[in-house]
């Protein structure tokens, strides 16, 4: 909760040699050391006061003030009386409005709100900066959970381009009995590409049905995965009339005729 806006002041300036004033020296050649307080003692009052300055319109009010003083209402008139004759207080002011002030304190209190003013501005500024800067704290500590989760997971669970390319190379060893030679990020690259405009089961289909097609061409590109992007649409066709599941079973035949090919040729 933020503190209360403060409009008086809790000080002001009180010059060293302020007895020697000519000013003040009137109230105190007619009044004693009461002249003397009652200056600085309306003085306090009005620097508190907000705008610089207080009502004494009316007996009732001079009375509260005079017994501030310490002195009779009587003696309080004829000293404001003086003050005001002496250029103390501002004598304009008073006859028209009631109020006490003048020029003089109203612009030595202008130094001090000002660099209130100030104070305060930069007290805000400094609050919003640190706020902002919490705030970007906290945002950036919520996009790293959210990346570390992130990155737990795609660990936990294999990304979908991972699990084709495992299903091909596993599936081109059990055909021809070694692991084929991969270009990673190329052949990342182009299954992930078929897997975003068919489907990662579709894909691994595709997979099957082109590491059976002994094609010339296919098998002195040693089945490779770009000469299967390059003739995707034809493989596409066949997995499109073939039933779910058929891939698999196909490459076992597959495999198990190689095989028996192999013996007959011993």
């Amino acid at each position: 909760m933020p503190r209360p806006r403060k409009d008086g002041l809790d000080y002001f300036p009180h010059d060293t040699d302020a007895v020697n004033d000519e000013k003040i020296e009137s109230l105190r050649a007619l009044y004693g050391n009461d002249g003397y307080a009652f200056y600085f003692i309306m003085l306090e009052r009005i620097y508190r006061a907000n705008n610089q300055e207080i009502d004494l319109s009316d007996e009732e009010l001079r009375q509260v003030y005079s017994k501030k003083v310490d002195v009779s209402l009587e003696k309080f008139d004829k000293m404001l009386a003086t003050a005001l004759k002496q250029g103390c207080f501002d004598k304009v002011r008073y006859e028209t409005d009631g109020v006490l002030t003048s020029n003089g304190i109203k612009k030595r209190a202008a130094v001090v709100t000002d660099k209130r003013e100030k104070m305060r501005a930069a007290y805000e500024e400094k609050k919003d900066s640190a706020a902002e800067t919490k705030q970007k704290k906290s945002r950036k500590k919520a996009e790293t959970k959210k990346k570390q989760s992130k990155n737990e997971s795609e660990k936990k669970e294999p990304a979908e381009t991972d699990l084709a390319l495992d299903h091909y190379i596993g599936k081109y060893k059990a055909i021809y009995g070694f692991e084929p030679e991969i270009s990673y990020g190329r052949d990342k690259k182009l299954l992930k590409d078929l897997i975003g405009s068919h489907g990662l089961e579709r894909v691994k289909r595709i997979i099957d049905v082109y590491l059976s097609d002994n094609d010339n061409f296919v098998t002195e590109a040693a089945h490779e995965i770009p000469v299967m992007k390059s003739r995707v649409n034809r493989y596409l066709k066949q997995v499109n009339q073939q039933p779910m599941g058929y891939g698999s079973d196909f490459l076992e035949r597959q495999r198990e005729e190689k095989l028996k090919a192999v013996g007959a040729d011993q």
